[in-house]
């Protein structure tokens, strides 16, 4: 599907954005600082979204299983408090033994929405097969993304793919 065929993603009739990563950028963004000692804060569990605690998300795009590992995004203020990595293996051969074809580190930027959150990564290697994701994820079990497309160049013209992780 191409991008400008894309429709808003909303987190459960939430509008939350307007447009796809493609037309978005990454924010600079570092973990949670302590106001009093301007050091970063360590997080408790409790700290961070429901199931957004530097989890693991894995789900099927195309002929790949994609995971994200290290999904972090603290309660107040729904600040990214980490850059995950996103990791591409062969779907036909994955197994406990399986290595990633493609590893890369995205930057995340987290849209605030009323029963989700649109986690939007940017994968920052540019010899990534990918250039953006948009992923709407929950704030409640079950951890399924409610929708996501993975945004990917080829050629001249760019492509979305679907996208719906769970937490593994």
């Amino acid at each position: 599907m191409s991008v400008l065929g894309v429709n808003t993603a909303q987190a459960n009739s939430d509008l939350v954005y307007e447009s796809s990563c493609a037309n978005d950028r990454p924010r600079a963004s570092r973990g949670v600082m302590s106001l009093e000692t301007g050091k970063e804060l360590t997080l408790k569990t409790a700290d961070y979204l429901p199931g957004l605690n530097g989890t693991v998300w894995m789900g099927d795009a195309g002929q790949h299983k994609v995971a994200l590992s290290g999904v972090a995004v603290a309660r107040d203020g729904s600040v990214p408090t980490t850059q995950p990595n996103v990791l591409f293996y062969p779907t036909n051969t994955l197994n406990e033994n399986s290595k990633a074809r493609v590893t890369t580190v995205a930057q995340a930027n987290v849209y605030q929405g009323k029963d989700g959150v649109l986690y939007r990564l940017f994968l920052t290697d540019t010899q990534s097969p990918v250039q953006c994701m948009d992923i709407v994820m929950p704030n409640a079990a079950p951890f399924s993304a409610k929708t996501g497309y993975i945004i990917y160049p080829n050629g001249t013209d760019t492509y979305a793919a679907p996208f719906k992780p769970n937490k593994i």
